[in-house]
């Protein structure tokens, strides 16, 4: 599954499930060291290790 998609699923989850502590987990399994998540047009910005 491409990247994209799968990021796309986890914030979307993170969104309407409100689970960080499921979502901190899965940013650490996606290697992900930081992210910018721009409010204003909805986009995401992702750093990996």
């Amino acid at each position: 599954m491409d990247q994209v998609v799968i990021f796309k699923q986890i914030f979307d989850k993170v969104r309407n499930d409100l689970n960080y502590q499921w979502f901190y987990s899965e940013l650490k399994r996606h290697n992900v060291s930081h992210y910018i998540y721009y409010l204003a047009t909805d986009n995401v910005h992702i750093v990996l290790k």
